[in-house]
């Protein structure tokens, strides 16, 4: 199965889902609203119903993403 892995900087992420940012429009979901409040909460909904812990903007798409933890060794 592919994995799409995304760097940003020293931080590692596997992006679930990419999507155009006009997706999370609040007017697209009945919201006659265009205010920055309401499109930060349909776009928190879309990371918490994917199991996503971070959004990272890339141009004019939205990746949901998880954060890849560093190994940690055991003695």
């Amino acid at each position: 199965m592919y994995k799409k892995i995304y760097y940003n900087g020293d931080q590692a992420y596997h992006v679930i889902r990419t999507l155009p940012m006009d997706t999370f429009d609040p007017k697209r979901y009945g919201v006659n609203t265009n205010d920055e409040r309401a499109f930060m909460m349909i776009l928190q909904y879309w990371r918490d119903s994917h199991h996503c812990d971070h959004v990272l903007r890339q141009g004019n798409n939205f990746m949901l993403c998880r954060t890849i933890k560093d190994a940690e060794i055991i003695e």
